[in-house]
């Protein structure tokens, strides 16, 4: 058995792959397993696994019909055989450090500090924060920072992930990947962070999540800091205000969904009164019942218009 298990999901990156790969294959620490998940490749990217499975043992691919990274990493998380899995984006690349730096600093979960490339510039992200605080503290930090819900550059322990069956969510594209790593939160109770950059991160362009910020996807992230975070904060607030102003919004651009609403109205009318950002006719509409809101919100946007 491995000690360490590296899942790539590839998709149409051929132009980036041999990079990818090369650099894993060139760690200093090497008891590990690499599983590269073609997921549908249309172009070159799964002859070229197959390439480096033929002449190195250590690698093992699985071809699958196309759907999605998060189904790709499922796969790869149902086929691992190491003690600890950590993920790699296939046009990304790591340093030849990547693997030790987690080795020599084994926990529930260890974040590193990343480089970020976008346009041909570089900006290191820092994931440190002193590691002998609360945990709970640990996550709002790193929250803060904008580095807490990657799943790559991080070691997650394999029998967590199996003992609880944490999966990728497939039914949405835009971080699901933090919802991954919030779930893997519920079940540890040490982090540590280490600053190493041995990671990076081909920054894409932001625009093509444009239309991913949908409400399902907030709805889903507020209740999972909630499960972390029983007495609600900054962070829980914040995602809740975000569910709200998805649906006003929503309502205003004359796109109206009942069930949509009903849904959220059921997730967070409890909580909805504490936020004192919302007006108090919007905290009202919120308790009401969901039919009696929806007719309220439609007039609403209809005689704003």
């Amino acid at each position: 058995m491995s000690k360490i298990s590296v899942i790539v999901p590839v998709y149409n990156t051929e132009k980036y792959l041999h990079r990818c790969i090369d650099s894993i294959l060139a760690q200093t620490f090497t008891d590990f397993e690499l599983l590269l998940i073609d997921d549908g490749s249309k172009d070159n990217s799964g002859a070229i696994c197959d390439e480096y499975a033929a002449k190195d043992s250590r690698v093992r691919v699985f071809h699958k019909e196309n759907g999605g990274v998060s189904s790709a990493r499922n796969l790869g998380l149902d086929n691992v055989r190491g003690e600890w899995v950590t993920f790699v984006d296939s046009d990304d690349w790591v340093e030849k450090e990547y693997i030790e730096l987690f080795v020599k600093n084994i926990d529930d979960l260890v974040y590193q500090s990343f480089q970020s490339i976008f346009e041909g510039q570089t900006e290191l992200w820092d994931t440190y924060v002193q590691n002998k605080i609360d945990r709970n503290d640990s996550i709002i930090e790193l929250h803060n920072k904008g580095v807490l819900g990657y799943c790559w550059g991080k070691l997650y322990r394999a029998i967590y992930i199996e003992a609880n069956n944490i999966r990728f969510n497939e039914e949405i594209r835009f971080r699901e990947d933090e919802l991954f790593v919030l779930d893997y939160l519920l079940h540890t109770k040490h982090i540590t962070c280490v600053v190493g950059n041995k990671y990076i991160y081909n920054r894409p362009n932001w625009k093509k999540y444009d239309d991913c910020n949908d409400t399902n996807m907030r709805l889903l992230l507020y209740k999972a800091y909630k499960k972390i975070f029983p007495f609600l904060n900054e962070i829980t607030d914040r995602f809740l205000l975000d569910v709200v102003g998805d649906i006003i919004s929503q309502y205003n651009l004359n796109n109206y969904d009942y069930e949509i609403l009903k849904k959220v109205q059921e997730e967070t009318k409890k909580e909805i009164f504490r936020l004192k950002q919302l007006s108090f006719m919007t905290r009202i509409v919120w308790r009401m019942n969901s039919i009696i809101a929806y007719a309220y919100l439609v007039l609403k946007s209809i005689i704003t218009h």
